[in-house]
């Protein structure tokens, strides 16, 4: 799990009476995001009912396999989301589950023993549903031993990631059931972490509100990693270059560096202090020796 690369991204929508034209086009969109490097694509909101997403079938080129979960309700955030696993992962896949109808689902691989989860997530706009939408997941999560969690939150945690725009930023007792589910998956958001560098392409922020001339602009959509990931560091960016919805895609790329062999310093340094008190006394005899000259030249002097 040294190199592994995930994706989210809110599609708003890929139902209707434009599906097919939308699959064509999300396929594209994919696509030009270099996709096929991905070993993992979590998608939000694509608004697809049990029969729409039977004929969608295999959305990409390639070998994919496909989780979805189907929108709910008649709404317009009637939401949906799936996740789309690369085939060299399909070995390792021990469980995938559904946590929240049409919200929240995570998808679970075994390797070597160890169980890595992956959570994906669309959170309701309204702030007292995602109290209990955060203590939902919190009750129904299983314990594996690291998290993975992408997603569109519909919430910021700090203000710096809202430019104008209301006030999304977790209060109350939002904070307090949304630090639980943080505290329980021992997670943080891959942005603000020093050991994953943001793409030098990177936009600042992943939603630009249409309805208001792009001019309300918000991180909605981020990934959290726990410290296993933490420690392997890697790039974080959030990719442009897209008008299929207001929501850019986020993308998580882990890269171990391998760190260069070198002589271990601390073997060094018993030998380079004997070098140096070697030299400091090589310094200290030339001067006592140049001391003891002078004096002599003084005492013939004194006797002449």
């Amino acid at each position: 799990m040294d190199n592994f690369s995930a994706l989210s991204w809110n599609v708003q929508g890929l139902g209707g009476a434009l599906c097919r034209r939308f699959k064509a086009r999300i396929r594209r969109e994919l696509h030009k995001f270099q996709v096929g490097s991905c070993d993992l694509i979590m998608l939000q909101e694509h608004h697809l009912d049990a029969s729409k997403i039977q004929s969608y079938g295999n959305m990409l080129r390639g070998d994919w396999r496909y989780y979805w979960i189907p929108a709910c309700g008649q709404s317009e955030n009637k939401g949906g989301v799936c996740m789309i696993l690369s085939d060299k992962w399909m070995q390792f896949v021990l469980h995938s589950q559904q946590v929240v109808e049409g919200r929240a689902h995570y998808l679970l691989l075994k390797i070597n023993d160890v169980v890595w989860g992956f959570l994906n997530i669309y959170a309701p706009n309204d702030r007292g549903a995602r109290k209990g939408f955060w203590t939902q997941i919190v009750q129904q999560l299983p314990h594996v031993d690291h998290w993975c969690m992408g997603g569109d939150f519909n919430m910021i945690e700090v203000v710096g990631d809202r430019v104008r725009g209301s006030n999304v930023v977790l209060t109350g007792c939002e904070l307090a059931s949304w630090e639980r589910l943080c505290f329980m998956l021992r997670i943080q958001d891959a942005w603000h972490l020093p050991s994953f560098h943001r793409l030098s392409d990177s936009l600042q922020y992943s939603r630009s509100d249409r309805r208001q001339l792009g001019v309300n602009l918000s991180r909605l959509d981020r990934i959290y990693v726990d410290d296993y990931f933490s420690d392997i560091g890697g790039e974080v960016g959030i990719i442009g270059g897209s008008l299929f919805s207001d929501h850019a895609p986020v993308i998580l790329k882990l890269v171990r560096i391998k760190n260069i062999e070198r002589f271990p310093l601390k073997f060094l340094y018993p030998s380079f202090r004997m070098i140096f008190l070697e030299v400091k006394c090589w310094v200290y005899g030339i001067m006592r020796w140049g001391h003891n000259y002078l004096m002599l030249l003084r005492c013939k002097r004194l006797c002449i």
